[in-house]
């Protein structure tokens, strides 16, 4: 009977675990897909093309702009699209589109960002920034930087007034100082 309760325990963690993480993820994609400003938080998502194959960060502003134009999309067909896209992890297939024109950016392998992220997103946060700004002397990719951030869901974006990546609070709706 104990290692009946202890099993049914453990399901029901579980799955609390994966709604909140649905929750959190809904958060940030909503906080990002509302970002239309020219300094817009930044998305990643794998993309498909005949150029590369694989994660790339890109402003939620440029992402929309290069959907409105190749897939006619408005801004609600556009956050419902990528919603979807998402939750599901999936590919955006952008054949033979110019990446640097689109300001798609190829996120690649950093061993210090990654080996830094082993250490938990605490350890990450203080390394490389400080009141929510990148660190001026931060060592490691900042594409890589931003993709694990956020895999974390935590959102970034780059300041308009210090033109330094930042982070972006997702669980209210003013942003971290």
């Amino acid at each position: 009977m104990k290692i009946f309760l202890k099993i049914v325990v453990l399901i029901l963690i579980f799955q609390f675990a994966n709604v909140f993480a649905c929750i959190n993820s809904e958060k940030l994609h909503d906080r990002i897909l509302d970002s239309f400003t020219n300094h817009s938080l930044y998305v990643v998502i794998n993309v498909e093309s005949d150029a590369y194959n694989g994660k790339v960060i890109i402003q939620n502003r440029h992402l929309f702009l290069f959907l409105k134009e190749y897939n006619k999309l408005d801004r609600e067909n556009y956050k419902s699209f990528m919603k979807e896209l998402l939750s599901k992890n999936s590919e955006l297939s952008i054949g033979k589109t110019d990446l640097e024109k689109w300001k798609f950016n190829k996120v690649p392998k950093d061993e210090s960002v990654e080996v830094s992220a082993k250490k938990g997103k605490d350890f990450f946060i203080e390394n490389y920034f400080r009141n929510g700004f990148l660190k001026e002397d931060a060592n490691g990719n900042l594409f890589t930087i931003i993709a694990q951030l956020f895999e974390w869901k935590i959102a970034t974006k780059i300041d308009d007034e210090t033109g330094v990546l930042r982070l972006i609070r997702t669980d209210i709706s003013t942003e971290q100082k």
